[in-house]
């Protein structure tokens, strides 16, 4: 009963946050993914190890394919080939087992994820066009 309380309390605030929180959120969960995948390889757990790279690998291409393109222009683009790049290095550290692709990955994502909170945190900021646009990307 009350893991069913929390999974309701977790659903009502995905449902209810803004784009810029759904955006964190979604690196948030592929960070744990791929921290979980980590540790499947150093308990030799292949299928597990695999779930969560897939889990992984299906948010990361979700956020590729809602930019905004057009609006977003080159911060878009360029956050296009990151996710393409980081879901075939996440295929190939799948394929070998390989913890140190999934550190880059992480490292990453981390990366993106601090430029993100910066951004959204900052009271008063207002984004630039470019980078607005990118936040549609959630709607």
């Amino acid at each position: 009963m009350y893991q069913a309380q929390v999974s309701r309390y977790q659903e009502i605030g995905i449902t209810s946050a803004s784009k810029e929180r759904l955006i964190l959120l979604a690196y948030e969960g592929t960070i744990k993914f791929l921290n979980q995948a980590r540790m499947h390889i150093e308990q030799r757990n292949i299928a597990a190890k695999c779930d969560r790279i897939s889990k992984a690998v299906a948010v990361i291409d979700e956020l590729a394919a809602s930019l905004n393109m057009e609006e977003g222009k080159e911060v878009a683009e360029n956050l296009a080939s990151l996710y393409e790049y980081m879901m075939k290095r996440l295929v190939l550290a799948n394929l070998n087992s390989d913890p140190k692709i999934l550190d880059e990955v992480l490292s990453l994502l981390k990366t993106l994820y601090s430029a993100w909170v910066e951004v959204i945190d900052k009271p008063g900021v207002s984004l630039p066009r470019e980078t607005a646009a990118v936040l549609q990307i959630a709607a």
